[in-house]
């Protein structure tokens, strides 16, 4: 069994969480406990749940502390997945990336709901036999034809090849989805199309967008951001400020601090050489910029 370690090496604790994320745990735990004194699963509703919060507003410890306390009260590391839409996503949580999880290649077919090969669908099936918990990061990154992808996958492989394969990722009692809604959309279509759009190009689209609207129907934001110290109020806002506002909403005194973080400051703190990179990175951004088509 392994578990997410802090940067000293230490575990992630419950003791030491805030409130807003000891209380998004506390209904994560409290809905696995649910389902493992269910007895008719018929009458279980799995838990669908998005939770939203700006960076630095502490999601990553969420899911490190769910799923370290998951994997230490089953004493399994299958019973809690971490994926990711990205590489560099994946890793910073600790976790996979759809493709790697579900062992797809990079293609422009979209998958076809039962047709996996045998050898495929006994992977999925001992990958999947204990899954109870599954976490998606990144959330505006997600396209619809992934989220659909696993729904549809892991509907069809858990729990020994199908526990309920009507529901999305048949009836997996937990599926969270955390991120920031002001962070970058995915590339493909993503959560911004999942409402007035009757069109989809194939089903994993149409089940992804479908997977998307569950879980909003259960939402928990994390507030403010939490590797600022509390006693830099003023930073928190000026953090918060420029996440959201518009021009005008935005205080002087913010924007006379930003104009106040120039090159010389930079230099005073960190010395020569980091002004240096970040020039050279300038340079490489302008050349790259004037490659692009129409420039």
């Amino acid at each position: 069994m392994s578990v997410p370690l802090k940067d000293d090496g230490t575990e992630h604790s419950l003791y030491s969480l805030y409130e807003d994320q000891e209380e998004i745990v506390a209904v994560v735990l409290d809905k696995i406990n649910e389902f493992m004194e269910c007895e008719d699963l018929s009458n279980f509703k799995p838990l669908r749940l998005i939770i939203n919060g700006a960076g630095g507003s502490g999601k990553s410890v969420v899911i490190n502390a769910i799923v370290t306390a998951l994997r230490k009260m089953f004493d399994s590391d299958d019973v809690v997945r971490v994926v990711a839409p990205t590489g560099t996503a994946a890793f910073n949580v600790h976790g996979q990336t759809f493709h790697h999880l579900l062992g797809n290649r990079v293609t422009r077919n979209s998958y076809i709901p039962n047709t996996m090969s045998a050898s495929k669908r006994k992977k999925l099936v001992k990958k999947f036999k204990t899954l109870l918990a599954l976490i998606i990061d990144e959330r505006s990154l997600v396209s619809n034809i992934n989220l659909g992808t696993a729904a549809c996958q892991i509907g069809e492989t858990i729990f020994e090849g199908g526990h309920l394969n009507e529901e999305l990722f048949g009836g997996l009692p937990v599926v969270i989805l955390a991120g920031d809604d002001f962070q970058l959309p995915s590339m493909e279509e993503g959560a911004i199309k999942i409402l007035n759009y009757t069109y989809a190009k194939n089903k994993m689209t149409q089940i992804g967008r479908m997977a998307f609207l569950e879980c909003a129907e259960n939402v928990m934001n994390l507030s403010g951001s939490k590797r600022i110290s509390d006693d830099k109020q003023d930073d928190k806002d000026l953090v918060a400020n420029i996440r959201i506002a518009t021009e005008t909403e935005i205080e002087e005194r913010h924007v006379k601090r930003i104009l106040n973080l120039r090159i010389e400051k930079i230099r005073a703190i960190h010395g020569s050489k980091t002004v240096e990179d970040i020039e050279a990175f300038i340079v490489i951004l302008i050349i790259w910029s004037h490659c692009l088509p129409g420039h």
